[in-house]
């Protein structure tokens, strides 16, 4: 007879409620498939089912399940089903349970826009505080932990006996009880907690972690053993204050006792040298990496991937390997809404990325992951979803504000002949460039997400069932910009017309005017761009509040944006506009502008303006690469300068007693004239006749000798090796200015997002329904063909790579399926009755279809493929044990000795496998790009470990035919013996 649990997964509901009125009961707990009846109505929405189960006496309301550990709870939630959220809440449901990657209901529900059930889950964490018995209270959200709090260890041990005890539960003060632990300097408590792999850099609401908190509370020893458990020492609060800073400024305060400016001192010491081992010691770097590996097992973690970037990239490029989706002609990408970042964007993956400390280090890491396809997915997403929209706005409103300044600077009303001249070309030039901005800034809204979704001819709300394929997109593009291009012809064609027959010099005084408001308008506008970009790099993680717009906590300090030269540059340029050359142009300071101050002020305003326009040709691959060459041929400039300023400058001095003075000229002009005289000829511009004065023959012989060895020195010899300087630079850098430029592109993209606030950052990823509600953009789950990914030699070998880790994983499955069915093939022969038969084969079938959804499993991370195997032994185990046990009793011995521990044994050698190839990919990074030669020996090595499993795998299936058919004949010789005796007697 099928259990409850069996019922509940065939969806039989009516046999599930009759079970529950059957007497004597049956067991309700029990699991099919690692799920239990309520589970399983959970996981299908049967509200009814789910309330019948929930009023069970008997039932265990917070059972997990085998694969994720999610409680019936977290089920209902992920069906956003109310009802049974409540009836479960009502049941005494545990609100705070969390799944293997630390997921509670409340999270499950923010994350899929369930505001109705978040709210429900809310209060029922907010009305759980003493109501329960202690490891109960305990497990909620708001729970007081005042036990931790107070020190109590046996009230410890009572609520660590408890297999659901949360270690990152939190207080009413947003605490966890590490951080209670660590601020009321309970050893024996740390070290029980930190036993059980807690969260050691989770953050509070002021971004403190565990580590701050003891520091702050003056407890060395503790801040040891965090530091043990390598937390984190670079991690910033609200404030931008690393915990070594808190402690300084702690130190610093007046009136400390000569006790606790001995502890605080006792805490910065064992920092700073902590932060001096981990520098220096490769010990620390293996535990680093040992721990790493260890949290890679659960997916894609933001934290885990920074400690891989800055421990070694080739794990962080791991990390981005095993959340690709491969299929034969596309590639997907698993938890992409992670990797975006949807912490915040100083969590995000990019983030961390270009915001690495060591030059080298960085570059390494944008070489390994930064070109990886993961990374360029992620920002051919926020191209697609913010960044082409806001880029063509930031464009049109940049040229816009570079024609304003040129117009400014080449106007001056007090030359009417030259006004008159110039004021056609200028006021035509203007109307153009507001034209195209109007039309071009309708147009770029039309790229917004919720209405590209509009390509499939109906004007209604997104559906998900509705398609639109990236063929549909771009042709909606097109048109979009063939309406605007259409459209800005038809108008300034004949505005043009209009205004060059119109214009005259009359019109100066009042455009020189107008230009000069919107001059200043869009100065402030950019002036308001900077300062949001500068907000942006403050914001900490997002705070989501229900029924409100996401917010985010600012750390001023911690911002990186006045550690650019270029943003001091635009920022200076900016505010000279706004605050000085605007008011002065309009009389606001009561003193007119001399001519030579508004031509050469406005030109350099001018041109400043227009060499800042080369950012936005970071976005074009085939101009991209080019600027970040740039940097480094002004080094080898400011090294020629260097070189040759002090000959320019002695040659200066030289040429003063022979250079032409002019009659009312000063020393200094003079000077001035022979400074220019010696930088000219550097350029071969001598004119000797012209530019010397003398009548001694032995002094024009001298002197003319001596420009004759400037330009040997400066023209020949110290220009061609300028020359030779940049083109080595040139050559050699061309491979890594093609990473820069990648890196160049996604700068651009994460100012652009960086202007956004966190409600906006959330927004852009989401769309609205037909119901008003948000969902996820279908782009993040969207998958791209392999041919319009463009894959890289490097992107080719890390696919190989993760097609021979889904072979060894399919390979080992169907080993541990073929040792399962030759035992059901042994068991069909013993078989006595048609009932025992037919069980066994109901049996067989359920256990392929557990075989067959593990090894479709769109991606297999094989660190992770011990605890993955564990849990289908596991819940094969109880299958066979509860379906066929009691008619195979004397079999199962022979399982739980031979066969489940084999699933552990491959399991081990997988993961084994899994570390060996990651080891060997890491030193390969070590060396450089992967060479040719590099891929075929990878090639040849997976291709003889994989002959090498199948050869052992093969071993190991005639051996164990060989044992089957020796006991099938022994079994026949012992019946014919039987039978034999039988017709004796």
């Amino acid at each position: 007879m099928a259990g409850i649990a069996e019922l509940a997964w065939r969806q039989a509901w009516d046999d599930v409620q009759k079970r529950l009125r059957q007497s004597p009961p049956v067991d309700v707990n029990e699991p099919f498939f690692g799920k239990s009846a309520l589970h399983w109505a959970a996981y299908h929405g049967v509200d009814a089912v789910v309330a019948a189960l929930a009023h069970v006496p008997t039932i265990d309301i917070d059972a997990r399940d085998i694969e994720n550990a999610c409680t019936a709870l977290h089920w209902a939630v992920l069906k956003a089903s109310p009802a049974a959220v409540d009836a479960l809440l009502v049941a005494g449901a545990n609100v705070h349970a969390t799944t293997t990657d630390g997921q509670t209901p409340l999270q499950m529900a923010i994350a899929i826009q369930a505001h109705t059930i978040a709210e429900r889950l809310e209060r029922a964490m907010a009305t759980t505080a003493g109501a329960q018995s202690l490891f109960c209270t305990c497990q909620r959200i708001g729970a007081r932990l005042s036990f931790i709090r107070s020190g109590d260890v046996a009230k410890v041990h009572t609520w660590l006996a408890n297999d659901y005890a949360d270690m990152d539960a939190r207080d009413a003060n947003d605490k966890t009880p590490l951080m209670l632990a660590a601020t009321g300097g309970h050893h024996t408590i740390v070290e029980l907690l930190l036993a059980r792999d807690p969260d050691v850099d989770a953050t509070d609401a002021m971004g403190r972690t565990a580590l701050m908190h003891a520091a702050l509370a003056g407890h060395p020893t503790i801040v040891d053993m965090l530091l043990g458990h390598f937390a984190d020492i670079d991690t910033l609060d609200n404030e931008g204050r690393s915990v070594v800073e808190l402690v300084q400024q702690a130190l610093a305060e007046k009136g400390l006792s000569a006790t606790e400016h001995a502890r605080f001192d006792r805490c910065l010491s064992t920092l700073r040298k902590e932060i001096q081992y981990r520098e220096t010691s490769a010990a620390y770097r293996m535990k680093i990496r040992s721990t790493i590996l260890h949290r890679m097992e659960h997916g894609f973690d933001a934290a885990v991937f920074k400690m891989a970037v800055q421990c070694d990239p080739a794990l962080a490029r791991w990390c981005l390997n095993h959340a690709l989706v491969i299929d034969r002609h596309s590639l997907g990408v698993a938890e992409l809404d992670k990797i975006y970042g949807t912490r915040g964007i100083k969590k995000s993956a990019l983030y961390t990325l270009l915001h690495v400390k060591d030059e080298d280090d960085r570059f390494h890491a944008k070489r390994l992951c930064l070109d990886h396809v993961v990374m360029r997915r992620v920002l051919h997403v926020k191209w697609e979803l913010f960044g082409q929209r806001m880029f063509i706005e930031r464009v049109l409103m940049y040229f816009l504000l570079v024609t304003s300044m040129t117009i400014s600077s080449t106007l001056d009303i007090r030359d009417e002949e030259a006004a008159t001249t110039i004021t056609i070309f200028s006021v035509v030039n203007w109307a153009v460039v507001n034209t195209c901005l109007i039309l071009g800034w309708l147009g770029a809204q039309a790229l917004r997400p919720s209405v590209l979704y509009f390509v499939d001819g109906r004007l209604s709300p997104y559906d998900g069932l509705v398609h639109v394929s990236d063929a549909e997109k771009r042709k909606a593009k097109w048109i979009i910009l063939g309406l605007t291009a259409a459209a800005a012809l038809a108008v300034c064609i004949p505005f043009s017309w209009y205004l060059v027959d119109n214009v005259t010099g009359g019109w100066t005084p009042i455009f020189t005017r107008i230009n000069l408001v919107q001059l200043w308008s869009t100065a402030a506008y950019f002036l308001y761009v900077e300062y949001r970009e500068f907000v942006g790099d403050t914001y900490t993680d997002p705070i989501v509040v229900e029924g409100q717009k996401p917010t985010a906590a600012h750390s001023w300090k911690s911002s990186s944006y006045f550690s650019s030269v270029v943003n001091w540059w635009r920022l200076a340029v900016y505010l000279v506009i706004v605050c000085a050359y605007v008011p002065w142009e309009l009389g606001l300071f009561g003193v007119g502008v001399p001519m030579e101050w508004h031509f050469c002020l406005g030109t350099t305003l001018s041109l400043s303006l227009w060499v800042l326009s080369l950012e936005f040709l970071q976005v074009y691959p085939t101009t991209g690469y080019l600027i970040p060459m740039i940097k480094g041929l002004l080094v080898d400039v400011g090294n020629f300068i260097l070189l040759y300023g002090v000959l320019q400058w002695g040659l200066s001095c030289a040429f003063l007693h022979i250079v032409k003075p002019n009659p009312d000229e000063s020393g200094l002009e003079t000077w001035l004239r022979s400074f220019s005289f010696a930088y000219f000829a550097l350029f071969g511009e001598f004119r000797l006749d012209q530019n010397f004065k003398t009548d001694n023959v032995v002094l024009f012989g001298y002197y003319r000798f001596l420009a004759q060895v400037q330009a040997a020195i400066a023209s020949v010899l110290l220009l061609n090796m300028l020359i030779a300087m940049m083109n080595r630079r040139v050559m050699e850098g061309l491979d890594r200015a093609k990473i820069e430029a990648l890196a160049s592109y996604a700068k651009c993209i994460l100012r652009l997002e960086m202007t956004m606030s966190p409600a906006t950052q959330r927004d852009v990823m989401h769309l609205y329904d037909a119901e008003g509600q948000f969902c996820l953009n279908p782009i993040f789950h969207a998958a791209v063909t392999k041919s319009a990914a463009r894959l890289s030699p490097e992107d080719i070998q890390t696919i190989d790579t993760m097609k021979t880790h889904q072979l060894s994983w399919r390979r080992v499955l169907e080993s541990l399926q073929s040792l399962l069915l030759e035992q059901y093939a042994a068991w069909q022969q013993e078989a006595t009755t048609d009932a025992h038969r037919a069980a066994l084969e109901t049996s067989e079938q359920q256990l392929l279809t557990q075989f067959s959804l593990y090894m479709n499993k769109p991606n297999v991370n094989l660190l992770s493929a011990p605890n993955l195997l564990a849990q289908l032994a596991t819940a094969l185990e109880q299958h066979v044990s509860a379906t066929i046990g009691p008619w195979l009793a004397p079999h199962i011995p022979y399982l739980q000795t031979h066969v489940w521990p084999e699933f552990r044994a491959k399991g081990a050698q997988l993961a084994a496998h899994a570390r060996e190839t990651l080891n060997h990919d890491a030193q390969s990074a070590l060396h450089g790009p992967v060479l040719a030669h590099d891929l075929r020996a990878t090639e040849v090595r997976y291709q003889k470990l994989l002959e090498a499993h199948q050869a052992a795998f093969t071993e190991q299936l005639v051996a164990q035919r060989q044992t089957f058919e020796t006991q099938l004949a022994e079994m026949e010789r012992r019946l014919a013996a039987l039978i034999l005796a039988q017709r004796l007697s």
